[in-house]
């Protein structure tokens, strides 16, 4: 049985978004050095993260970056600023 893909509402993508640029601050990351990693453009990461663009094994790898095993466990945790 596949995982469900991550469907948000609006509000739930920015809230994710939101996280995630956190994530990266904390972990002294930045859009450009996960897509340096990944071998992408960082305009495709950023899309990534705005929830413009669907790409599993990209998703996968910025959760793996900032230390989380997926994406859903990512977007799940409570983040302290």
């Amino acid at each position: 049985m596949s995982k469900k893909a991550w469907e948000p509402t609006a509000a739930e993508q920015q809230a994710a978004a939101t996280k995630v640029k956190c994530l990266l601050i904390k972990n002294g990351l930045n859009q450009t050095m996960i897509a340096e990693r990944a071998g992408v453009r960082p305009p495709v990461i950023n899309r990534i993260i705005q929830g413009r663009r669907d790409q599993d094994w990209l998703r996968q790898f910025v959760a793996n970056q900032l230390g989380f095993e997926d994406w859903n466990s990512m977007i799940n945790t409570e983040v302290r600023v």
